[in-house]
């Protein structure tokens, strides 16, 4: 195959040697140099084949180039097409397909206008291709990721509201059962906001997140929404721990005073087995702590210190 220097150097000698045949009127160069020797018609005519055969190599090169990388620009051109549809509704291109569809259409020119010298072009299309890929993957898997996100905030958002109507619940039940404001069993009572708290204030994290959500819905909006979102949750899961807490702890003293009501009906049992429910003392003690567990306000500690008393008093009557 002739390389562009070797046709560059025929196509000059051609020149030079046909400019001087021996035409009626040919006065040779004009100069110093001698003209260069005349061809012969045998000559010229083996030139002419020569030229003929390099051409039809030039056309045969031309038509393999074409085949090459012709295919490989409609290929990538098709990629791209494929990959513009991969985004999500009214996201734009990012650079890297625009500069994926600036290389494909510097291989198709080239193809048409430079047909020989598209290898280097090709290889930088494909390139720009795959990064096209890449980055159209990494839109699709970030703005999923967001969409999982969004969809994780509304289970927290829900989680939220039913554990703080759940907190509230107890709440309420333990101030009314255990004690009221300023009394010392209240002080352990965990008092939830109200649920206006969640929903109404302007900074709430239920309209926070629709705030959020309309970001995400617009076109590139998802990487403003993803920040926000890690933000809301971080807010939401300290919310969510605060309540769970406060709901464990109204619960476990409902919990703490029926299982100080069992073991004063166990006492009262074991009191009779032993013929001591006469004893002033222990009688007195029943009384007092059925009192406090039976009744509002109630002490917890204090209804727990006199169980302590009575049962260490029927020990003592049951080892004599």
């Amino acid at each position: 195959m002739m390389s562009s220097a070797e046709r560059a150097e025929l196509v000059e000698l051609l020149v030079e040697r046909t400019v001087t045949l021996d035409l009626p009127g040919a006065t040779g160069a004009v100069g110093t140099h001698p003209p260069p020797p005349l061809m012969t018609l045998g000559e010229l005519a083996a030139s002419c084949r020569r030229v003929a055969n390099h051409s039809r190599e030039l056309v045969a090169d031309i038509e393999q180039a074409r085949g090459k990388w012709g295919p490989v620009a409609v290929e990538l051109g098709h990629t791209l097409e494929r990959l513009s549809h991969q985004l999500p509704p009214g996201e734009p291109p990012p650079e890297e397909w625009l500069n994926g569809q600036r290389r494909v259409d510097e291989l198709t020119s080239a193809l048409a206008t430079d047909p020989l010298q598209p290898g280097l072009g090709a290889t930088r299309a494909e390139e720009a291709v795959d990064l096209a890929i890449d980055a159209v993957a990494a839109i699709g898997e970030h703005h999923g990721a967001t969409s999982a996100e969004l969809a994780h905030a509304e289970r927290t958002l829900s989680h939220i509201a039913n554990v703080r109507a759940q907190a509230e619940t107890d709440g309420r039940l333990a101030l009314r059962s255990l004690g009221e404001h300023g009394h010392s069993a209240s002080s352990q009572i965990r008092v939830v906001p109200p649920a206006e708290a969640l929903n109404r204030q302007p900074d709430g994290l239920a309209s926070l997140l629709d705030r959020i959500r309309l970001a995400a819905d617009r076109p590139g909006g998802w990487r403003g929404a993803r920040v926000a979102l890690i933000r809301w949750q971080g807010r939401a899961d300290r919310m969510a721990a605060q309540l769970e807490a406060a709901h464990a702890h109204n619960a476990g003293l409902l919990s703490r005073r029926s299982e100080l009501r069992g073991l004063l009906s166990g006492y009262r049992a074991k009191a009779e087995a032993l013929g001591r429910r006469e004893d002033v003392d222990v009688n007195s003690l029943l009384g007092d702590i059925g009192d406090h567990l039976y009744s509002s306000p109630t002490d917890l500690e204090e209804a727990a210190a006199m169980l302590a008393t009575l049962g260490t008093l029927l020990n003592e009557g049951a080892a004599s």
